[in-house]
């Protein structure tokens, strides 16, 4: 508001009422439009002139990559004047366009002007041709605002450490992400207490890098430049200055992979960037992948969501996946369950639905467009490798097509029924958070009696809440952000030998401050062991402790209840969880039952093979 109030320019809302508004005319297949921007001093009216091209024939342009903002519309009126009449922009666009204009014409593509926001079908068919459209352009210019917050010396410093990188580059044959940190690099990089480290991360968390329309606009171009205020920067030289100073930053700095990061705003830049690069290198994600990547991007509209990547999926055509803004969310989320489905994705699927991780309508289509991407324990980095409950052969999978209510029918195996379902107390908020969940695994724990694999109650006790993972897995919002960066930087982390004594010394009731005493790193591996468990919770939809009739413990969806049946759908990795609903069944989710997550039922004898329809 403080941005918009202090840059109006004069007359412009005098001067739009007096001139009839621009009409758009009916594109032909294939066509899109240009803007030819005028060239104008900072205080004179935008102005310029629209034309229709087919996009093979587009010529020289450069596409405009910025927050949209709030809409346009009259009360607080910006406008572009053209020979057909004046188009109403927000104020972030004509922001945009002020910004590139010049002393000479200057080409442009941007959606709020090119694309007939109010016609749903032009709409739909031009986002279709997104990727396209910023393939061809020469230069995408990615608006991030104007200069404040110490924006300039952020880009500035940025800039001088990319500039040395690339003259260090130069002087070698081949190089690494890690020989680019030399020591002339390294030593522009600002100590851990400038400020500049503020003013970075103050750029990061412009609303630019969380907008779930800049993901195609940033990966797929050939050249990207940052423009914020009179600074620019090339993005390929920002991100790399980018983990070059915080890798350096960190390499003297940081005591343990536990150290809060410099940059705590740094994560979508990380995954912009990873993204970028790996396209650069030939390697397209899948769409359901791209979801997960990104799912902190924020969309106006919720089902932007599912259509901002399409450009970017090496598995994103096909009908099912057209853009439509006519049909109800609903209609959409089904039309794209069918295309995953379609492509053998139906595990995929499952793994990631269930009663906390679906949408109303249907237990078994993961919630893709609110909140967070929900989360599968089919990836995770197990003992014993990845997880292999289920037969090796393909699921067996008939889709009712369009009925409604569209269902699947999976085929599989009944191998336990939940006898008792327990709530864990994952964490109390305070230092000592794993105390709470300890008790409560100690205590249900010691019911157990001769384990049907002759593992003994301290065996469960290490291996049941982590999943039996490998190695940390860590799953808050910093630790994801983390996770970027040790993509990035290839840093990996696995338990210390001494994990099974950490971890059985701490008893629930001794007193919680011998905890406290222990050494640093100790306290480390502790935390991270019960960070790793809530981890695990987390992708469970929040767990809850069961016992089956067969004896078994393990972790369940907290929806779970006594009498729900333990599946093995074929060419599962994981468990499910699924409840009768009359002749059909609900899916409650996937679930880690121990002892059988390696294929171990599947040796069991009475095995009998059913037909489950999931709604």
């Amino acid at each position: 508001m403080h941005m918009e109030s202090s840059v109006r320019p004069l007359g412009s809302t005098s001067r739009g009422a007096k001139t009839a508004r621009f009409k758009y005319r009916d594109l032909k297949p294939r066509e899109i439009r240009i803007l030819d921007l005028s060239p104008g001093k900072d205080n004179e009216p935008l102005k310029g002139v629209i034309r229709s091209v087919p996009i093979s024939h587009a010529g020289r342009f450069r596409a405009i990559s910025y927050v949209w903002g709030v809409s346009p519309n009259e009360i607080s009126p910006y406008y572009l004047f053209t020979p057909q009449g004046t188009v109403l922009l927000n104020f972030s666009l004509h922001s945009t366009l002020r910004a590139i204009r010049g002393d000479s014409t200057v080409s442009v593509w941007a959606d709020g002007i090119c694309i007939n926001q109010k016609n749903s079908w032009e709409k739909a068919l031009q986002i279709g041709m997104l990727g396209e459209i910023f393939q061809a352009a020469e230069q995408v210019t990615a608006w991030l605002g104007h200069a404040y917050r110490g924006s300039d010396d952020a880009i500035r410093v940025l800039s001088q450490i990319q500039t040395q990188s690339y003259h260090d580059q130069a002087s070698r044959a081949t190089t690494t992400m890690n020989s680019l940190v030399s020591g002339s690099a390294a030593g522009k990089v600002p100590d851990p207490g400038d400020v500049t480290w503020e003013h970075i991360n103050s750029l990061l968390r412009r609303p630019w890098f969380t907008r779930v329309w800049i993901t195609q606009e940033l990966v797929l171009p050939r050249k990207v430049v940052l423009l914020c205020g009179q600074s620019e920067l090339d993005w390929d030289q920002f991100f790399e200055a980018l983990v070059i100073c915080e890798r350096e930053s960190n390499r003297v700095s940081r005591q343990s992979p536990d150290d809060i990061q410099l940059l705590p705003d740094a994560g979508p830049a990380y995954a912009l960037g990873i993204a970028r690069k790996q396209r650069k290198e030939g390697k397209l994600f899948r769409l359901l992948k791209l979801l997960e990547i990104f799912e902190y991007a924020e969309a106006s509209i919720e089902r932007d969501k599912l259509f901002a990547f399409l450009g970017l999926a090496r598995d994103g055509t096909g009908e099912e996946f057209m853009p439509d803004y006519e049909s109800t969310l609903e209609e959409v989320v089904r039309r794209y369950s069918k295309g995953f489905i379609l492509r053998g994705y139906v595990m995929e699927l499952l793994y990631r639905a269930g009663s906390s991780k679906s949408y109303e309508f249907c237990s078994w289509i993961p919630r893709w467009t609110q909140g967070q991407f929900p989360k599968t324990i089919s990836t995770w980095d197990a003992q014993s490798g990845p997880f292999r409950a289920g037969t090796p052969s393909a699921p067996i999978v008939t889709y009712t097509r369009d009925q409604v209510p569209q269902c699947i029918i999976v085929d599989g195996y009944v191998v336990d029924t939940i006898h008792s379902a327990h709530r864990i107390k994952w964490g109390s908020g305070s230092s000592l958070f794993f105390f709470d969940a300890m008790i409560d695994f100690k205590s249900l724990l010691s019911f157990v009696d001769q384990y049907p694999t002759g593992e003994s109650i301290e065996d469960l006790l290490l291996r049941l809440p982590i999943g039996n993972a490998t190695r940390p897995h860590l799953e808050s919002d910093v630790d994801k952000e983390r996770s970027y960066r040790a993509f990035a930087t290839r840093e990996h982390y696995t338990w210390p030998p001494n994990l099974r004594e950490l971890i059985l010394s701490v008893d629930n009731d001794q007193d919680p401050s011998k905890y406290l005493h222990m050494s640093r790193h100790n306290q480390q591996v502790i935390a991270q062991y019960w960070q790793t468990a809530i981890a695990f919770s987390n992708r469970l939809g929040n767990a809850g402790f069961c016992f089956t009739k067969g004896r078994y413990v393990g972790l369940v969806p907290e929806a779970a209840v006594a009498g729900d049946q333990i599946c093995l759908f074929h060419g599962s990795k994981v468990p499910f969880v699924v409840r009768e609903k009359g002749q059909a069944y609900t899916l409650v989710g996937e679930c880690y039952i121990h002892g059988i997550m390696n294929g171990e039922a599947l040796q069991w004898d009475g095995l009998e093979n059913h037909s489950l329809v999931l709604v």
